[in-house]
């Protein structure tokens, strides 16, 4: 089968035959597409800093394109070349996926391709500044200034590239998701598109060796997996800390990214105004030595951190199905979480504690009983769906039965 794969970054197979250092993003996609290379021919695509057409090995060719420029030419002539028997866009939040959609409308390939539902970057939109104030959202740092965006106009961005989603999805014939959420989003938009169930395997590293263990994690640590832009919801994980100390002193916050609190003038002066305004909420609440920013971790170093937790919280205001929790209860960490979009299409109160996103108060309560609490029931409920849901034999058998329906759909 010839196969085209559209994403909005390189995965590591790519990376590595470039000679770049592989991104530690979309993990799920790139086990997926690895699980394909071997018995088809693979035409992959992704926007890069230099353009570029060039054969990995026999049967796997990458093409490098500069999302800046017009894509209308080059994915009309590539697919008149390459003549997939489907292409499989990933991810319906990016301009490109767009133009591909109207290539496929203009050369009669609709039918044989599929959009797999990452986010939703519209919906993501009406949300986007929630929980934070109105002069935080209306202002500029030298850092937003300097990246030429604040939080306004990054939510007028993301509903702009949400009119582009809108009609990729309404161009499309078929759609990959996996929770009652998304689909209810996309049939909204396109009532007459197929939807496909679909899940989304974890990284490796995540489905053997150690587990969790109450006895050998680190005591009264709460660990958020990000917490670089507004929907991830750390404004509300900052407050929770703030009232988990009242009775916990030790607690500790624990996430991804640079720190908040910046010692350096540099540091603070490229910082944007959501990063101010946390460090100033940081600051105030005299939570400098409870909040602990890890960087950039690898898949290896991300699986030590949960381990080592007392606790994961999800505190967004919006996800689909965060592998962030997949990952979690695959491990047997307790998860706490804000039940938004398709939250608890993937995990249930009988496997995590779930709270309305609005009641940090439930957050709050839920992670005290846990720091308390030395049972397993819900984190073996966790793991043995977890082990269900996220397997990758699955998951490729299901794959391979959809990438069949939609090549044959003539």
């Amino acid at each position: 089968m010839k196969i085209l794969y559209l994403c909005n970054n390189a995965i590591p197979y790519v990376s590595t035959a470039l000679g770049k250092t592989p991104s530690v993003f979309g993990g799920w996609m790139a086990r997926t597409i690895d699980g394909f290379r071997k018995d088809n021919t693979i035409l992959f695509m992704c926007p890069g800093e230099t353009a570029m057409d060039k054969s990995i090995d026999p049967n796997f060719r990458c093409i490098i394109f500069n999302k800046k420029n017009d894509l209308t030419d080059l994915f009309d002539s590539v697919l008149r070349e390459f003549l997939p028997d489907i292409v499989h866009i990933w991810g319906s939040e990016f301009a490109h996926s767009y133009y591909m959609s109207e290539a496929l409308a203009r050369n009669g390939m609709s039918k044989k391709a599929v959009l797999s539902i990452q986010g939703l970057i519209g919906e993501i939109a009406k949300v986007y500044d929630r929980g934070l104030p109105s002069k935080v959202v209306n202002k500029w740092s030298l850092g937003d200034i300097f990246r030429g965006g604040n939080i306004r106009s990054e939510k007028r961005n993301f509903d702009k590239r949400g009119q582009y989603e809108k009609k990729t999805i309404a161009n499309l014939n078929n759609v990959i998701g996996r929770t009652a959420w998304d689909e209810t989003c996309v049939k909204s938009i396109n009532k007459n598109i197929k939807y496909f169930f679909c899940g989304e395997s974890l990284r490796e590293t995540f489905y053997d060796g150690d587990r969790w263990s109450y006895d050998k994690c680190k005591r009264h640590s709460i660990f958020v997996c990000q917490a670089s832009y507004p929907i991830k919801g750390f404004v509300f994980a900052v407050e929770i800390l703030q009232k988990l100390r009242e009775k916990y002193p030790d607690a500790v916050l624990i996430t991804t990214g640079k720190p908040f609190v910046q010692k350096s003038v540099m540091g603070r002066l490229k910082q944007s105004s959501y990063q101010r305004f946390i460090r100033k909420k940081i600051v105030s609440a005299h939570l400098q030595n409870n909040i602990i920013c890890k960087g950039t971790l690898s898949d290896i170093a991300m699986k030590q951190e949960l381990l080592q937790a007392n606790v994961v919280l999800s505190p967004s205001v919006i996800e689909n199905s965060p592998n962030s929790i997949g990952e979690a209860m695959m491990l047997g960490v307790p998860v706490v979480a804000s039940n938004v979009g398709g939250v608890s299409s993937i995990i249930s109160d009988n496997e995590g504690w779930l709270y309305d996103a609005d009641n940090i108060e439930a957050a709050v309560s839920y992670i005290d009983g846990i720091f308390e609490y030395q049972g397993n029931e819900k984190q073996a409920g966790a793991m043995s769906r977890a082990k269900k849901q996220y397997d990758f034999e699955e998951i490729m058998v299901r794959m391979k039965i959809i990438y069949r329906e939609v090549a044959d759909n003539v």
